[in-house]
């Protein structure tokens, strides 16, 4: 979570599970991003967002995919610069 005076942002991993008509959508990871803000003392989503999360082996150079459910995770000194701060 990030707090800018009245504002914040938090973003996270989720796995919804979804029924559309009866009929259970497979499930799948998303990225969410929810925005608050506060007014008169409490805090309101502003704007809400979700990006699902793809496993493809194609990327964009020079960014990692992100890992898999349930694989260990890796441990990696904060580089700055998104990563390419030369690690």
């Amino acid at each position: 979570m990030r707090v800018h005076g009245d504002a914040a942002v938090v973003r996270y991993r989720a796995t919804p599970e979804v029924v559309f008509d009866g009929i259970a959508i497979p499930r799948e990871q998303y990225w969410r991003t929810d925005t608050y803000e506060r007014t008169d003392g409490r805090w309101q989503v502003v704007r809400s967002r979700a990006d699902a999360i793809r496993w493809a082996a194609a990327r964009a150079p020079g960014r990692r995919a992100p890992p898999r459910p349930g694989a260990p995770r890796e441990r990696r000194p904060w580089c700055g610069a998104g990563g390419r701060g030369g690690c």
